[in-house]
């Protein structure tokens, strides 16, 4: 564990890459058409996208990666560290779904498999504008398909060792959602067992573990924005991703626990 000063100065460091991510996706907003204004001065107002592609998708997801991640700093200086969990959880199937569909960007349309073009057609199902339609949920299907496709997207020679990095993970941070018995455990603490007792407003040890594991998933949406951004044909952007990962990769701020 580090000083506390230390842990200020990684804190602020995370603070400052989750900003940049920020302004990343006001760029990438720039690059993709405005949505419409669809049922205006109703109930029913909302804005959607008249032709979807996957760009959009991508730009999308590095919405919610964005916003997870700046929520998870928040909950973060509060102790609420089981809560961090389940957001970062999500933010791995937004990170899985960039990478899904990636390969239909890559390879084109033509060359997309059956469950790349369905789950790009059933994202942009507008439930509104027919509520006979239920909100689409990904199946565990779906899931094992995103997990082999980051597998080759980020696995190099071996992807089946990232298949085997990803699943355990994914396994934990599932329990984490779902309450499993030994996430809800971890709430369970104190200097002994008389005064031990479940910690419902954050538990401020356990910040630094998953201040590293925060910085972990800052590392990945650094790597998963890059690619985005080159997608979009802002190589000035994907170079600025690109050399903020890596000069991350090298600093103490990255591997310090």
């Amino acid at each position: 564990m580090a000083d506390l000063e230390t842990e200020r100065r990684i804190f602020g460091e995370l603070r400052r890459l989750v900003s940049l991510l920020h302004d990343s996706v006001a760029t990438m907003e720039r690059l993709i058409p405005k949505p419409a204004f669809l049922d205006a001065g109703t109930k029913d107002k909302r804005f959607r996208f008249d032709s979807p592609t996957p760009q959009i998708l991508q730009v999308l997801m590095c919405v919610r990666i964005a916003s997870g991640l700046d929520a998870c700093l928040d909950l973060l200086a509060v102790g609420h560290t089981t809560e961090i969990g389940v957001l970062l959880r999500t933010i791995d199937d937004f990170v899985g779904d960039v990478f899904f569909v990636d390969e239909v960007i890559d390879k084109g349309e033509s060359n997309a498999t059956t469950s790349q073009i369905k789950f790009l057609k059933d994202y942009f199902i507008d439930e509104k504008a027919d509520p006979t339609v239920p909100p689409t949920r990904p199946d565990l299907k779906r899931r094992q398909k995103v997990q082999a496709s980051e597998a080759r997207t980020l696995g190099g020679d071996n992807p089946y060792r990232v298949v085997g990095l990803v699943k355990p993970i994914d396994d934990v941070l599932s329990g984490v959602v779902h309450g499993s018995y030994s996430s809800v455990m971890e709430l369970y603490g104190g200097a002994s067992l008389d005064e031990a007792y479940f910690h419902t407003q954050g538990m401020l040890e356990r910040c630094v573990e998953y201040r590293f594991f925060l910085g972990q998933k800052i590392h990945e949406a650094l790597n998963t924005f890059f690619k985005v951004a080159y997608n979009l044909g802002d190589h000035d952007l994907a170079n600025t991703l690109r050399e903020e990962r890596r000069e991350f990769e090298k600093s103490a701020y990255y591997s310090t626990k």
